[in-house]
């Protein structure tokens, strides 16, 4: 029996680097919280699934912002929009509601609690 334990210490070592405590510098949680500032979430109420490079291209040509916008596409009708300017973000909040194929979009802004593909996105304000 004490020869299974030497071997699996053997294995289950750490090395000196994997040793190292990892530290998530304050300065990272200031980062992700700029990143979560500029963000927005979107879901297009369709029962089939939209073109999603139609989508994206139809969207950034309305909203014409001033700055970069990053846009993942999330499972289903869902996108995360990150934009480089907040002032960009705003103006998109501020004209909305959206649409798109004459299909209602719901943006709502993520808090960073829940995953951007788990968000409800049921209300939108008219």
């Amino acid at each position: 029996m004490e020869e299974v334990q030497t071997s699996f210490d053997k294995i289950l070592t750490l090395t000196a680097e994997e040793a190292d405590p990892l530290v998530i510098e304050e300065e990272d949680d200031v980062v992700a919280q700029d990143i979560l500032e500029r963000s927005l979430v979107a879901k297009i109420y369709s029962p089939k699934p939209v073109h999603k490079k139609s989508f994206k291209h139809r969207m950034l040509e309305i909203w014409d912002p001033v700055g970069e916008v990053n846009i993942k596409d999330l499972p289903g009708n869902h996108f995360l929009f990150t934009f480089e300017r907040r002032e960009d973000k705003q103006k998109v909040l501020k004209f909305a509601p959206w649409r798109f194929d004459k299909k209602l979009v719901v943006l709502e802004e993520p808090d960073g609690t829940v995953a951007p593909s788990k968000m409800n996105l049921k209300f939108a304000d008219f």
